[in-house]
């Protein structure tokens, strides 16, 4: 029963995945005058988003852990917090590189792979559990769970960690570049100063 749910919820993410990956491509379409891009925006989003879902997921997994912790009737919160923080944890990486038009990279590959294989280990416990041989107790299930997870949480920090060059990628190809460049002040002197330059 708790295998069949974990993969219900499998495939729900994955779901989700494509349909957030198709509307962002179609918002991510190049504009005629394209801005440029901010490393600390795109960490914010992917950071921001990650930490948030981490922190539901935390929450509704202590629910299921110590219910006696918790006021009675928290099964439905429980399931709310468990859909909504999962489902942050599996877009929130690639907001940044969404950000910067970069949705697929390598690390978004990576975490995807951690699910399929996550996803074989369920498969293997269904077919283990249809079966109904009591007493046999297989690992193939558990070290396909923690290879995935293992895969994902590792396609997770390299995702977040190469946004900043996935922002720097979009302003270089679309020409935009910072340079100090000297202005003149009130009193007719010259000020060092950060001007933004690009095809717009």
């Amino acid at each position: 029963m708790v295998s069949r749910l974990l993969l219900d919820n499998l495939m729900r993410s994955f779901i989700f995945i494509v349909v957030f990956a198709a509307s962002t491509l179609a918002a991510a379409e190049p504009s005629m005058s394209p801005a440029p891009k901010r490393r600390d925006t795109a960490l914010s989003l992917s950071i921001g988003t990650t930490g948030a879902g981490l922190a539901l997921a935390l929450i509704a997994a202590d629910m299921g852990i110590r219910p006696q912790a918790w006021p009675d009737g928290v099964e439905p919160a429980q399931a709310i917090l468990a859909t909504t923080g999962g489902a942050l944890l599996l877009v929130g990486p690639s907001l940044g590189s969404g950000y910067a038009h970069r949705l697929w990279n390598a690390g978004s590959i990576v975490r995807l792979s951690g699910i399929g294989v996550a996803a074989l280990g369920v498969g293997v416990a269904l077919a283990l559990e249809s079966r109904g041989e009591p007493g046999t107790v297989s690992p193939l299930p558990y070290i396909a769970l923690a290879s995935g997870g293992a895969i994902y949480l590792g396609g997770t920090v390299y995702e977040i960690a190469t946004t900043p060059r996935a922002v720097d990628r979009y302003n270089r190809d679309h020409g935009i570049a910072p340079s100090l460049t000297p202005i003149r002040t009130r009193d007719g002197a010259l000020a060092p100063a950060i001007g933004i330059s690009g095809q717009f």
